[in-house]
């Protein structure tokens, strides 16, 4: 918290994603860092996570007009987003994410082809 104080920040939004909607001990975790650093995080539903990288995408790229896709990539999921003139039209959530899918094939053993293979099978 001091480093955004020091930016010049007065307020600090903590949003959990998919890490902390699949933990066992996810309200355990949020109960913690309450506890300990003063600071509620917000786990989010994954409807929500892909409106906001869809807002996110829209603000920095003009899609008026357009119909687009947006991807984004997690740690423990992945969002698509389809939307046309600007207005989401379909969200869809995969389990498909970089960590969860490293962890599913042996951490670093996704540099093998096996593992690769693998990886694709799985999801």
């Amino acid at each position: 918290m001091s480093i955004a104080a020091g930016y010049g920040v007065n307020q600090v939004r903590a949003i959990g994603t998919s890490a902390l909607r699949d933990a066992e001990d996810g309200p355990e975790f949020c109960d913690r860092v309450r506890k300990e650093l003063k600071l509620s995080i917000e786990v989010i539903s994954a409807n929500e996570e892909a409106r906001l990288a869809f807002l996110s995408v829209a603000r920095a790229f003009d899609i008026s007009g357009r119909r687009v896709a947006v991807a984004d990539i997690g740690g423990g999921s992945t969002e698509l987003v389809l939307a046309s003139s600007g207005l989401v039209d379909q969200v869809y959530e995969t389990k498909l994410g970089a960590v969860r899918v490293a962890e599913e094939c042996g951490g670093d053993g996704a540099k093998q082809p096996e593992a690769r293979t693998e990886a694709a099978r799985l999801y």
